[in-house]
């Protein structure tokens, strides 16, 4: 039986973070040690996708479909799944989608 780490050993600071397990399953944390303690104790291996701590920029959004519509000063329209996704999209790549409406375009 293999000992894991408690929660408590994890420093509270929030470095948030986006991982994978083999299965595709998508799982954020609120920073890496967090992770390996919930790797260790169900016993699953998360591998780190995006760490928004790399950055600025807001990299983890919730898997919720609330579609947002933008526009950038090109003209372009476009639907986001979220303002999150928008926003990270936007810090990112450095384009410069603006908010227009809630929903699709």
């Amino acid at each position: 039986m293999v000992d894991c780490p408690s929660m408590t050993s994890c420093n509270p600071g929030h470095k948030p973070l986006c991982a994978r397990n083999a299965q595709g399953h998508v799982r954020s944390f609120n920073n890496p040690c967090v992770m390996r303690v919930i790797n260790c104790k169900e016993r699953t291996v998360f591998a780190l996708i995006v760490a928004a701590f790399a950055s600025d920029c807001p990299t983890v959004c919730t898997s919720e479909y609330r579609p947002v519509c933008a526009r950038n000063t090109l003209g372009e329209v476009k639907t986001f799944a979220t303002l999150c996704t928008l926003k990270a999209q936007n810090c990112l790549q450095k384009t410069d989608f603006a908010f227009e409406k809630d929903g699709a375009c």
